[in-house]
């Protein structure tokens, strides 16, 4: 169970740095895709505060403590806080890149051998996870 602990809070911390990216980009993007990409990131940062109150109750469920400070959510965060995001493109890759980084350290942690309610909330987060990451690719200027 230590090993389960580690890794939900490792997934915490990912998810609350996220988190705070996206309100960065939410209260500072500008350009014209604003009225889009204000809208969308409200609802992404209020989806994800649902999942970060899931992974942090998962962790209470089997006994322990969840990460709750500043610095120990940046200490064990799999991305790192971005600067200020006013550029549509900026603020859109990082969303895009952290995504993906969520959505890959789910796989590899629904492969290893976990407790099945542990493993059932990573299959729900990771089918989210997938979709925004599609849509939210979905707005990268690709050529």
């Amino acid at each position: 169970m230590v090993k389960t602990h580690k890794m939900l809070n490792e997934l915490l911390g990912t998810l609350v740095v996220f988190n705070q990216g996206v309100h960065n980009f939410h209260w500072n993007v500008r350009g014209p895709k604003f009225f889009v990409l204000h809208e969308k990131l409200d609802e992404l940062y209020k989806a994800n505060a649902e999942h970060i109150d899931s992974v942090a109750e998962r962790v209470r469920k089997l006994g322990d403590t969840p990460e709750s400070t500043l610095a120990g959510y940046l200490k064990i965060s799999l991305i790192h806080e971005p600067p200020v995001l006013r550029d549509e493109t900026e603020g859109v890759d990082f969303v895009v890149a952290s995504l993906h980084r969520i959505a890959g350290f789910l796989r590899e942690q629904i492969d290893q051998k976990i407790d099945p309610g542990t493993e059932n909330l990573l299959t729900d987060l990771l089918a989210g996870t997938e979709t925004a990451h599609w849509m939210w690719h979905s707005l990268q200027d690709l050529d």
